[in-house]
């Protein structure tokens, strides 16, 4: 089975520099794929890591990210049957013939 990687870009979080890595919580938002379905299971995994020197502390979590909800729906092709258009008298260009 292959799976679909989505790369979503940095979100910067400033520290105290006295943090002591005690669980906590950060606040974000990102777009989800459309092609996300209700009821399946997907992994999510998230990086932390330091900008200053990015191999001095990094963390990787697959349940730091919650989904509250489903993607909107796919909004219905238009349906031109019911198109409402104004018309004036005059010449008009119709192109070639």
């Amino acid at each position: 089975a292959f799976f679909i990687t989505y790369t979503y870009p940095r979100t910067a979080v400033s520290f105290s520099e006295a943090m002591d890595w005690t669980p906590g919580q950060l606040s974000g938002n990102f777009l989800l794929p459309s092609i996300l379905e209700p009821g399946q299971t997907y992994n999510v995994r998230a990086r932390l890591e330091t900008l200053e020197d990015p191999t001095q502390e990094t963390d990787t979590d697959w349940g730091v990210i919650t989904i509250p909800e489903a993607p909107p729906e796919v909004p219905p092709a238009a349906d031109i049957r019911n198109l409402d258009f104004g018309a004036a008298g005059g010449t008009y260009e119709i192109g070639e013939r």
